[in-house]
C-alpha cells in the first residue's frame, strides 16, 4: 500500500463531502491516517446548493520536499436512485483542480459497488452496506466508461452485461431490481490522483471547485420525521414556524453534507478555517455548528443571503449538514 493525501468530495443525503486527508489505498478501499509533516495553515470553505469552492494553504515543515499522490474521490452513485435530481454530468463537467494557480489535470479511476441493507443495533432505522464489486465487473466484460455508468446514465449495456455474467462470486450479492425489470441496483465512484510536491519550508496552495450534488425531497409538517430533520440541521423556530404553516401543501427541501472531521488528519489543527454558507434570499436555511465560533450573517441583497463563521486552531469533531427549504414557485 501507497501513502496518499485524500481530497474527498461528496453530496447527497447519504453521501457527503470531505476535508482533505492523507490515507493509504488498496484494494479494499481508502483507509485514512494523519499526516505528520504537513499542516493545513488555512481552509476557506464555501458551500452554496450551485458550487462549492474550498481554498487550502498547507505547510511543509520539514527542510526537504514531500512528493505525495493525491486522491479525490467524488461520491458513490447508486443507480436507479436519486439521478432524477441529481446532477452528475454537471459534477463532471464543473470539477477543477488548481495547485498553486496552476490547473490539474487529474487521472480517472473508477470503482463498482453492490449495497446490503443492515438494521442498526436497534432495529429502528437501516443502513446500506457497500461491497466493492470492480474486479469482479471487470471481469463480466465493462469497460472503464461501462463501470461509470451510475454515474453518466447513457446506456444499458452494462446491466445487461451484468445480467449475463457467469462469475460465481456475483451469487452472494443481492443486485437484481425486485420489480423484475432487467435493472441492477449498484454504484460506482469516479476518484481523481495526481502527484504534488510540497516544498521544504514552503506553502503550497491547493484550490478546488465544482457543482455539488444536492439530494432533496418535500416533507409536510405533519410527518414524524420532521422532528429527525429539526435535530440534524438544527432548525430554529422561525424555520419550523414555516413548515408549519405550509402543513396541508408541503415544503419542498434540498441538503447536502460536507465531512469536515477528516481535516483533523494533519499535523496541527486548522490554523485558520472559514466556512461560508450561502442561500437565495427567499429560502430557508438551517445547520448545526458546534465549533467555538460564532455564526454571523456578512451579506444580505436582493438576491442571496451568506453567513460566516471564523475558526482559529480548528480541531474539526463534527461533519457538516446543510438543509435548504424551498418555496413550490421555484419549481413552476
Amino acid at each position: 500500500m501507497k501513502k496518499l493525501l485524500i481530497f474527498a468530495v461528496l453530496c447527497m443525503p447519504f453521501a457527503t463531502q470531505a476535508n482533505d486527508s492523507v490515507g493509504t489505498v488498496s484494494t479494499g478501499g481508502v483507509e485514512y491516517i494523519k499526516n505528520e509533516h504537513i499542516a493545513m495553515q488555512k481552509e476557506n470553505l464555501f458551500i452554496s446548493q450551485k458550487q462549492i469552492k474550498v481554498e487550502y494553504e498547507y505547510r511543509n515543515l520539514t527542510d526537504q520536499d514531500i512528493t505525495e499522490t493525491v486522491l479525490f474521490p467524488l461520491p458513490e452513485v447508486m443507480l436507479g436512485d436519486y439521478g432524477d435530481f441529481a446532477d452528475t454530468q454537471s459534477l463532471i463537467n464543473s470539477f477543477k483542480i488548481y495547485a498553486d494557480g496552476k490547473e490539474i489535470k487529474p487521472q480517472t479511476h473508477v470503482r463498482a459497488f453492490f449495497y446490503e441493507t443492515q438494521h442498526t443495533d436497534n432495529g429502528d432505522k437501516k443502513e446500506l452496506i457497500s461491497h466493492d464489486v470492480t474486479d469482479i465487473l471487470r471481469t463480466c466484460g465493462l469497460t472503464e466508461q461501462e463501470l461509470m455508468e451510475p454515474w453518466l446514465r447513457k446506456s444499458t449495456m452494462a446491466d445487461k452485461k451484468i445480467l449475463q455474467c457467469q462469475d460465481p462470486r456475483l451469487a452472494k450479492f443481492n443486485y437484481k431490481d425486485s420489480d423484475g425489470d432487467d435493472n441492477v441496483i449498484w454504484g460506482g465512484q469516479i476518484i481523481y490522483s495526481w502527484p504534488q510536491t510540497f516544498k521544504a519550508n514552503a506553502i503550497t496552495t491547493i484550490h478546488h471547485e465544482y457543482a455539488p450534488l444536492v439530494g432533496g425531497g418535500m416533507w409536510l409538517s405533519g410527518l414524524i420525521n420532521f422532528t429527525d430533520f429539526a435535530n440534524k440541521f438544527c432548525t430554529d423556530a422561525a424555520f419550523k414556524r414555516v413548515v408549519k404553516a405550509r402543513e396541508s401543501e408541503g415544503i419542498y427541501y434540498r441538503e447536502l453534507g460536507y465531512i469536515l472531521k477528516t481535516g483533523a488528519n494533519w499535523a496541527k489543527p486548522i490554523a485558520d478555517f472559514t466556512l461560508t454558507i450561502e442561500k437565495p434570499k427567499d429560502q430557508l436555511v438551517s445547520f448545526c455548528w458546534k465549533g467555538q465560533g460564532e455564526v454571523k450573517k456578512i451579506l444580505q441583497n436582493d438576491k442571496v443571503v451568506q453567513f460566516q463563521v471564523k475558526e482559529k486552531d480548528f480541531l474539526p469533531k463534527n461533519n457538516l449538514d446543510v438543509i435548504y427549504g424551498i418555496d413550490p414557485k421555484y419549481f413552476d
